[in-house]
């Protein structure tokens, strides 16, 4: 197994996707825990990094781009949910919360279903959970510029 293939095959697991099916992986997988979560993706920015070091010209680029949020996989406290719902309220963008939070878009906008401030975008899944949605939610965000 090559480099790439180990980087996308831990990338997939750190998203709670099964590689192999591209199902979402069941909530009682070790992959879901957030310290295994974390693991997964300080193992993707080593293997990234060594590889931009070595000078290989892999296409996994280096490992500022793929450096992952500082609050990845951790859990949410209420103050966290207090400050996404106010940020989003005054319209700030998914990209922009993201940022200022130190979690993915795809964090901020799971973690906006959980809150009630949108409904799931078809492509969204949740954790442990079927893929659901209709899809309004994408054709408004996208409208408002907020992806």
């Amino acid at each position: 197994m090559d480099r790439s293939s180990v980087i996308h095959h831990l990338r997939a697991w750190a998203e709670g996707i099964d590689p192999a099916s591209g199902e979402a992986l069941p909530a009682e997988h070790p992959a879901q825990r957030a310290d295994t979560i974390r693991t997964l993706y300080t193992a993707i920015v080593l293997l990234e990094s060594d590889a931009a070091r070595a000078g290989s010209g892999s296409e996994t680029g280096t490992a500022a781009h793929t450096a992952h949020p500082r609050n990845a996989g951790r859990p949410w406290p209420a103050e966290d949910d207090l400050a996404l719902a106010k940020g989003f309220d005054a319209g700030t963008t998914v990209a922009a919360l993201a940022a200022a939070m130190g979690r993915t878009r795809g964090a901020i906008t799971a973690r906006l279903v959980r809150l009630g401030r949108i409904e799931a975008p078809e492509s969204l899944r949740l954790r442990g959970q079927p893929v659901t949605g209709t899809g309004e939610t994408a054709e408004r965000e996208s409208s408002a510029g907020r992806s």
